[in-house]
């Protein structure tokens, strides 16, 4: 048995690292940078709101493209254009060339998850699924991590503009990597026969080979419904407090831009344990004979109770309390959209992973553009806790949403296979 796709997995971890720094950058810098360019809560919601936006539709794109082409050219694609917009954000001038190289890094990134979970749907069989896709998430992490104190250094000793650029640098080195080693698991030149025959032990069965698969007919399944509106809903905390919890330690909490470095990562930690645990406990169930649906529906629900945590940061007493609640909460959510991102590929055949995954991704990015225009909204003319309060709730109430409609999988799957 050799694990070559572990390897894999370990190529996308450290090219999603190097994606998630390159996003996180501006997150760290925004208090610099808004007042050097003098932009208010709503113009920087408006810089958010395009690369969501270019994200939303980027997810749809990138994971349809992955199906009717390769795994291969999609991914090298959508690295080339973060890499590209990475560099020209470390040139903007002011609101409108910010906001268009932010688009542009939207447009890379947004089809990168999808690509990733064809590939994991191509290279790990459904008990080890939810791990690799907890293994991946983490890598968000690792490069949230990362993003505070190394764009804290950079920007102190040669300039926010050199931040952007190094961090876009980073991305064409990983661009040549993946083009370098990533094969499918039949063509790969390393792969065992063990190994692949383990990878092949659980697929959905293909059936007839047929791609010609269109968005209606996923639309026609209340099941797909439930799982678009589950992401419509519950992805929003975490974009919160990415985009936004950095600028709350500065603003509200009067922490310095050194201190706000040394402690914004502690989160992303937080929710790379979520992601590995979030994996491993939907694995155990598995393992212990209950299926995969049930298996990622019983860890989301116990992931979600833990995003409450977030209205308790809020209310908390210190910027450190506040800071340990928003680890908690982070926690809870990793482990949650690790699980729900892992459903299409337990139902339906690998052949339209991609597209399912990419359809539920701009569900969920839908539904941040939303918030995140709300977002700006409020904070400009009320206060931090409605926003608080919200990404405290939503989890809870996506679970409730899935529970009711993610059942009698089995004409949804009868259909793809026999389609």
């Amino acid at each position: 048995m050799t694990n070559i796709r572990w390897r894999i997995a370990g190529i996308i971890y450290l090219s999603m690292a190097v994606n998630y720094v390159d996003r996180q950058v501006l997150s760290v810098l925004a208090p610099e940078i808004r007042d050097q360019f003098h932009l208010t809560n709503s113009e920087y919601s408006y810089i958010v709101f395009g690369f969501q936006f270019t994200y939303m539709a980027s997810s749809f794109g990138g994971g349809r493209l992955a199906d009717y082409i390769s795994v291969r050219a999609s991914y090298a694609l959508m690295m080339l254009l973060w890499s590209v917009s990475g560099v020209l954000q470390g040139l903007a001038v002011g609101f409108k060339s910010l906001l268009t190289w932010r688009s542009l890094l939207g447009c890379g990134e947004g089809g990168t998850f999808p690509t990733a979970a064809k590939a994991l749907s191509e290279w790990f069989p459904r008990k080890e699924r939810a791990l690799a896709v907890g293994f991946i998430n983490s890598s968000l992490s690792l490069g949230g991590i990362l993003a505070p104190p190394l764009t804290v250094i950079l920007a102190l000793h040669y300039g926010w503009r050199a931040a952007f650029m190094l961090t876009g640098g980073l991305g064409f080195l990983s661009l040549g990597i993946w083009l370098y080693l990533y094969k499918k698991p039949a063509e790969h030149p390393r792969i065992s026969r063990a190994e692949l025959n383990w990878i092949q032990s659980d697929l959905v069965d293909e059936g007839p080979f047929d791609t010609r698969v269109r968005t209606f007919d996923l639309l026609r399944f209340p099941q797909i419904w439930g799982l678009l509106i589950t992401r419509f809903i519950g992805d929003f905390p975490w974009q919160f407090y990415m985009f936004w919890f950095p600028e709350y330690l500065v603003r509200v909490r009067g922490m310095s831009l050194q201190e706000m470095g040394l402690v914004a990562w502690m989160p992303f930690l937080f929710g790379a344990i979520g992601g590995f645990a979030g994996g491993w406990a939907s694995g155990r169930i598995i393992r212990g004979g209950r299926s995969p649906v049930f298996a990622r529906k019983a860890t989301m629900t116990v992931s979600a109770a833990l995003l409450p945590a977030g209205i308790l940061a809020y209310m908390a007493h210190s910027a450190a309390w506040s800071v340990l609640f928003v680890c908690i909460a982070c926690l809870g959510h990793v482990s949650w959209v690790s699980n729900a991102q892992t459903l299409p590929a337990d139902v339906l055949p690998v052949r339209i992973v991609g597209t399912t995954v990419g359809l539920s991704q701009t569900a969920a990015y839908l539904g941040n553009l939303i918030a995140t225009l709300a977002t700006g909204y409020v904070l400009d003319r009320f206060s931090y806790f409605p926003v608080f309060f919200a990404a405290g709730v939503t989890h809870c109430i996506a679970t409730i949403v899935l529970l009711l409609t993610f059942v009698r999988i089995g004409k949804l799957t009868e259909y793809f296979v026999h389609r």
